[in-house]
């Protein structure tokens, strides 16, 4: 922008204050409607990325709930694997067991899919001292 001094002033020396006043306001007039725009495109631009932020919080706790239930399963998993690895061993390795420990095992076999965790370690914990009276008595 190129300034040129003239001899005319914008404002009037007798009504300072007032030209001042009418100036600034001209200045605003015509700097307003620019600033107006730009202050619409960035308000428009945070909503979107409120939006955006909002909906990916969301898919974070969705994948986090379903993360958690995987990993319970898991867990789960290889707990009545390791069980039945503990059972295997015992009935490989030829022990005999009485006929209320072979029906407390057809038992437990099939309710298995319906114990807790806790009740699956009860039931290794089991197993393996089975397995210690056993091994150790031979």
């Amino acid at each position: 922008m190129k300034i040129i001094e003239t001899e005319n002033f914008d404002i009037q020396k007798r009504d300072l204050k007032n030209s001042k006043v009418k100036l600034a306001d001209d200045i605003i007039k015509h700097v307003k409607p620019l600033i107006h725009e730009i202050y619409s495109l960035k308000k428009d631009d945070i909503n979107i990325h409120t939006k955006n932020i909002k909906s990916k919080n969301e898919s974070i706790v969705k994948n986090k709930v379903m993360l958690e239930k995987l990993s319970s399963r898991l867990e789960r998993e290889k707990l009545v694997s390791s069980l039945l690895n503990k059972i295997s061993v015992v009935l490989n390795a030829g022990m005999s067991l009485d006929p209320s420990t072979k029906n407390e095992y057809i038992i437990m076999l099939k309710v298995l899919p319906k114990f807790e965790p806790k009740d699956i370690k009860k039931h290794i914990e089991n197993v393996s001292a089975l397995m210690r009276k056993k091994f150790y008595k031979s």
